[in-house]
Formats: structure tokens, C-alpha cells, sequence
């Protein structure tokens, strides 16, 4: 697997095991098969600290499904978890390929598991509550929106903007802080693109740009991001 830049890391903590990796699944990318997945893990579980934590954002993917496919939120959300359904069997038949020890080693894990934390919901409802200003700080979610679906061959409006705006939100605390779940703080993670967001949670780590957002954050382990590449 070819690496590229890095946010948050060095080579060295790389190198060192530094981290506890966390590769989020968006199902809507397809650069997420079921090979490239396998190349991430064995990569991940090969250079991590103690263990890997695979997240499959599902239900915050019907937001995506809603808007650009024009379904009724219930419609949305079903596929959205149908689709969940068959990563996570698509994951754990990779995992159960595995030698026992280093299938012990990975955890995998829905959004639901994510939300279930109050830190989380305490820094999405910030997050969200700084959005609604329409601030600095909500013209830079929405030119990631903008710049994400740039290739989308459908018109979206300023509404729909700022409804695929709530993906955004809802995921950028584990980007900020990593993720803590089974003892473990999950705090570099893999993708295979660096964008606005990931420079958007770089500021925000460091304080400069909204450093009265990041001081409402409370962020206590900023977590790396991995440009990561299967070639």
C-alpha cells in the first residue's frame, strides 16, 4: 500500500507503532470493494499499536441517499442499513479468513456505536449549533459539500447543500479526537484522498482559524489522517 500525505503524524510515529488505526468504510465511495478493504486491514493490523477498529457509516449515508437519490427519509435510511448489512458481511468474511490471533485484533463497528457516546453527541450538537450561524465557519462546510459532489450530475440547491452539510457534521468528531470504544483510543485513521475536511479538522485541531470553536470542542487526543493508497 503506497502512503501520502499525512496530517497529524510523522513517518517515524509510523514507523513506531504509534497508533491505533481506524478505517471508516463510506458506503457510498466504491473504492471500498471488498480488495481494498482487505489491503487496508492487512496494512493497518501489520503496523498498528494494538488493535483496528473498522467503521461502516450507514446510517449517516441515507442524509446522502435523501437528497441526491430524492427518497423519503424512511426509504433512505432502510437502504442505507441494507447496504450497511452486506459491508459488514463483506468485512467479516475478510476478518474470518484471518489466523484467530490476528482476527482478535479487529473490531468492527456501525455508526450507531459511534453516536452512543454523549462526548460525541456533545460535539456534533456544537458543531451543528456553530453551522447555524452562518459564519466562517459554515461557508467552509459547505465549500466541502460543494467541492465532495462537484462531479454530481444532478442540481442541488443551497437547501440540499446545507441538508448533505449534516454528514459532514456528524462525522468530523471522530476525525478531531479519534475514536474510544473497547478500551481502546483509535487515533489515526486511513482514507484514500486528502480533502477540505481533513484540512478544515486540521485547523480546527490546532486552533488558528476558529480557535473559539475548537475551545467548545474539547479535543484531548487530536487523531492523525492517512493518505492511503492500494496500488
Amino acid at each position: 500500500m503506497r502512503l501520502g500525505q499525512v496530517i497529524g503524524a510523522t513517518q517515524k510515529d509510523i514507523e513506531s507503532k504509534k497508533f491505533n488505526y481506524w478505517i471508516g468504510v463510506s458506503l457510498g465511495y466504491k473504492y471500498f470493494n471488498k480488495d481494498n478493504i482487505q489491503t487496508y486491514i492487512e496494512w493497518a493490523i501489520s503496523n498498528t499499536k494494538n488493535s483496528i477498529f473498522i467503521l461502516v457509516a450507514d446510517w449517516i449515508y441515507a442524509i446522502n441517499l435523501e437528497v441526491l437519490d430524492k427518497r423519503d427519509k424512511q426509504l433512505a435510511l432502510r437502504k442505507a442499513m441494507r447496504l450497511g448489512d452486506a459491508k459488514i458481511a463483506e468485512i467479516t468474511d475478510i476478518i474470518n479468513a484471518l489466523a484467530p490471533e490476528v482476527a482478535n485484533r479487529i473490531k468492527i463497528g456501525r455508526w450507531k456505536d459511534i453516536e452512543s457516546s454523549e462526548i460525541h453527541q456533545n460535539r456534533v450538537k456544537i458543531l451543528f449549533e456553530e453551522f447555524k450561524k452562518k459564519t466562517d465557519f459554515y461557508n467552509r462546510i459547505i465549500e466541502i459539500v460543494k467541492d465532495t459532489f462537484k462531479n454530481n450530475p444532478k442540481n442541488v440547491t443551497q437547501e440540499d447543500l446545507e441538508k448533505l452539510a449534516e454528514y459532514v457534521l456528524h462525522e468530523m468528531p471522530v476525525f478531531l479526537d479519534g475514536i474510544h470504544l473497547f478500551g481502546n483510543t483509535y487515533d489515526a485513521t486511513l482514507y484514500p484522498k486528502i480533502g477540505l475536511i481533513d484540512l478544515l479538522e486540521k485547523d480546527l485541531q490546532e486552533g488558528v482559524v476558529f480557535p473559539e470553536i475548537t475551545k467548545r470542542l474539547e479535543i484531548k487526543s487530536p487523531a492523525a489522517i492517512i493518505e492511503a493508497y492500494v496500488d
